[in-house]
């Protein structure tokens, strides 16, 4: 990846004696722009916007660095400021007339004059000057918070397992399931295709997509089987996220009302597999009527959100791509949060032989990003984050995992074939993302890249980021690049979910994880002369200072999702850093806090119990009043219910053991649980306990389900909610795999003879349609 060549130097036809100064600049200014675009000086017109002549951010660092021969450094948004020649001229005119001076020069005989520079050409180093606005000829724009964060991945069931996996360089690839497939009607139908069943298949897969806790989703159990994987599966994680970030459905109802503006949901998906897994013809005929926009609408109609509800389907760049679509929402007003993410699963393994097909399939049990690989080995994901602008974030005391600084989508237009990328434009998408960022590239440390074991898409991208980065600064090797799909093999529409998810994670843990299977390496990759280097250890994520005035700056990294068809997506992250939270402590509660769960059902409750346990004695060192005020922010008051009263966090683990142990209150310690009868107590006797901060009285009405503000008894709260475990789904089977349509915890397994005897019927015309249905019944 070769950085940009410099264009042609302008000459100036006009000569220091012949006209003015400004005459000079101004056929020395369209003589620069002509040879960049191609286009005749004279055909450049003062007034026209440079956009009408096709001057995107690619032409114009070109234009800026022949510019820059001349008058030295000039800001990398100068065409964004001054968007026609008129105004560029002008500017140059007012700031720059002594550097023209210096390096007018007579005309020679034979010869034209020209501007030459007084120095060697600088590095382009994108520096922004004060108070500059790097987007005053576009919408401003507002940095938009993280906020909240769940996800399940292969081998990982939450983000805690996919970091553990992370770090010791993994490898998530495993052979497909064995309860996978075995009733597939495409297996079936398509007889000689899939009758084979000693061929391996290898990806990266899901545990338990079969499950789903409808008791909590109030969705009846004979409804479920309706309802595609994707669109349960994202419920859960949907619920996940806003109990990360600390927001409850009546919370979320609270938020909408008072900005008026509701809640976004935006998710990215491309399979439409479900129907495969029917039980029947009949059945999969009937449900591949339904569509991926039942995804966003259900989860915006169970939590009562009123923000745009769109599914998004731009092949393997869908998540990202829903994400930037959220930020957009987010700055156009439309909303007041957004959930964004993706989703991917294979229900069906004809999907192996279309990717064998296009020749998109890689071989083997390893995703080689970087690699020497011959395409991308499949993985399935579920990921999905809460966005807020940072200001209302900031307002309202959100947690703040991460921050995102801009983002952008294109596509790579005809000039290529159809499946083969375009560095062009995958240069221009990120060379604008920077832009819209505002901050110097030099400062991001590490890039997230779509990287999957393409023999050919894999370096170009290392080529458009080469010449991305490569009108900015020709720092060799500071810059630090990677692959989760090395890990967990490529998710499509969850791709980039994923990828921001290991970035928040290693922004969270300062800590950059391996990219693996990176050796031997694509011959065709180039990376001794740009740059980045190939993060292949664990170590820490060491934070950059600013060059001009020696601040640490935050931790940055750049996030590249490429989907199939050429639709191209990227992403800008940064570690937030609050002044507040680091000269704050929150003060403190009464010795004693209250702890408080609920779940849907008893099961749930005790699940939860167990799960806090765990975690609670895995990390001693949390405060009190942080853990209880964080469950009280999550608390969904919910029907079974316990309270512990405790002082240390490690009297809270000792009674949390003993109420699950006993599942019985005991006042005197302080422990209750939920019994039959429900509070009857007025609302004024609560406000009084809360007033008095009695928490044995609240504890009390707690779990027989009186309705308590907590917010009121933290009033004095600083710090956001802590991260804590999730949810205990109780989960009951919602589909089977074997091709029955009871939703019983016992299920018949058929072994593969089974199948080929079934396939080789069909074939032969000895099992009708009619009869295939009925036993398939059975």
């Amino acid at each position: 990846g070769s950085l940009p060549q410099a264009v042609k130097k302008p000459r100036d036809k006009i000569s220091g004696s012949q006209g003015s100064l400004r005459e000079q600049i101004v056929n020395f200014v369209k003589t620069t722009i002509g040879n960049v675009i191609q286009l005749s000086p004279e055909k450049i017109q003062a007034e026209t916007p440079f956009e009408t002549y096709g001057v995107d951010s690619i032409l114009q660092m070109k234009v800026i660095a022949e510019l820059e021969r001349v008058t030295g450094e000039l800001p990398k948004t100068l065409l964004f400021e001054h968007s026609n020649t008129q105004e560029l001229i002008d500017y140059l005119v007012k700031n720059y007339s002594a550097k023209f001076l210096e390096t007018s020069v007579p005309e020679k005989a034979g010869n034209s004059p020209e501007f030459v520079p007084a120095t060697f050409p600088k590095k382009h180093r994108f520096r922004r000057e004060p108070g500059e606005n790097p987007l005053s000829t576009q919408q401003a724009t507002e940095d938009i918070a993280i906020i909240g964060i769940s996800g399940r991945y292969p081998l990982s069931n939450n983000l805690e397992e996919l970091w553990r996996h992370l770090k010791s360089g993994q490898n998530c690839i495993t052979e497909v399931p064995r309860d996978r497939w075995r009733a597939s009607l495409s297996r079936i139908l398509s007889g000689e295709q899939f009758r084979h069943t000693d061929r391996k298949y290898y990806g990266g897969f899901l545990e338990q997509i079969d499950r789903f806790d409808h008791h909590l989703f109030e969705i009846a159990k004979n409804e479920v089987m309706g309802l595609s994987p994707e669109l349960r599966l994202f419920l859960e994680i949907v619920w996940e996220t806003f109990e990360d970030a600390g927001y409850t459905r009546s919370a979320l109802s609270e938020l909408q009302n008072r900005y008026q503006l509701g809640v976004g949901v935006f998710v990215g998906t491309m399979y439409s597999q479900y129907p495969w897994s029917m039980p029947s013809l009949e059945q999969a005929i009937l449900s591949s009527n339904g569509t991926d926009w039942q995804i966003t609408n259900r989860t915006s109609h169970f939590f009562d959100l009123t923000g745009p509800s769109i599914a998004i389907n731009s092949a393997c760049s869908s998540s990202l791509t829903a994400i930037h679509l959220a930020c957009e929402s987010l700055k156009q007003k439309n909303c007041s949060m957004a959930i964004a993410g993706g989703i991917n699963l294979t229900l069906d393994p004809s999907k192996y032989d279309s990717l064998q097909r296009a020749k998109f399939l890689g071989s083997g049990n390893q995703s080689k990003s970087f690699g020497a690989g011959n395409g991308y080995i499949p993985g399935e994901g579920i990921g999905a984050v809460l966005l807020k602008p940072l200001s209302m974030a900031i307002r309202d005391n959100d947690r703040i995992d991460a921050v995102i600084k801009s983002s952008f989508v294109n596509h790579s237009g005809g000039r290529q074939m159809y499946s083969v990328p375009d560095p062009k434009q995958q240069a221009q998408l990120i060379a604008i993302s920077i832009q819209r960022s505002g901050i110097d590239p030099l400062s991001i440390g590490y890039v997230e890249s779509a990287a999957n074991g393409s023999e050919l898409g894999d370096p170009i991208e290392v080529i458009a980021l080469s010449n991305a980065f490569g009108q900015y600064t020709h720092k060799q090797r500071y810059c630090a690049l990677g692959s989760v799909k090395s890990n967990l093999g490529h998710l499509e529409a969850a791709s980039g979910i994923s990828q921001l998810s290991k970035v928040i994670l290693q922004l969270k843990h300062k800590t950059l994880v391996p990219s693996i299977n990176a050796t031997p390496r694509n011959s065709n990759i180039k990376l001794e002369r740009t740059a980045f280097y190939l993060q292949e250890e664990t170590k820490p994520w060491q934070p950059i200072q600013d060059s001009h005035n020696g601040k640490i700056l935050p931790r940055r990294a750049m996030i590249n999702s490429f989907g199939a068809g050429g639709a191209y997506a990227n992403l800008i992250v940064e570690e937030y850093i609050s002044e507040t939270l680091v000269k704050e402590q929150m003060r403190s509660f009464p010795r004693e806090h209250l702890f408080i769960f609920s779940a849907k059902t008893e099961g749930s409750l005790k699940g939860y119990l167990t799960k806090i346990e765990k975690f609670l004695r895995e990390n001693t060192s949390l405060a009190e009043e942080s853990v209880a005020w964080s469950l009280q922010k999550m608390n969904h008051d919910l029907e079974h219910r316990a309270a512990i009263l405790a002082s240390s966090i490690s009297e809270l683990t000792e009674k949390l053991n003993w109420l699950q142990t006993t599942r019985m209150s005991s006042a005197d310690s302080n422990i209750y649980i939920s019994l039959d009868q429900k509070s009857n107590q007025k609302a004024s006797i609560l406000q009084e306990a809360i007033a008095k901060k009695d928490l044995s009285k609240l504890a009390q009405h707690w779990v027989t389900r009186a309705t308590i503000n907590f917010t009121q008894l933290n009033e004095d709260a600083k710090s956001p909610p802590i991260s804590l475990p999730k949810y205990a789904f109780e989960h009951h089977i919602a589909f089977n795999f074997n091709g029955d349509d009871s939703l019983s915890d016992e299920t018949t397994q058929f072994d593969d003879e089974f199948y080929r005897s079934l396939s080789e019927k069909i074939s032969k015309g000895e099992l009708s349609e009619s009869q295939f249905i009925n036993l398939m019944k059975l």
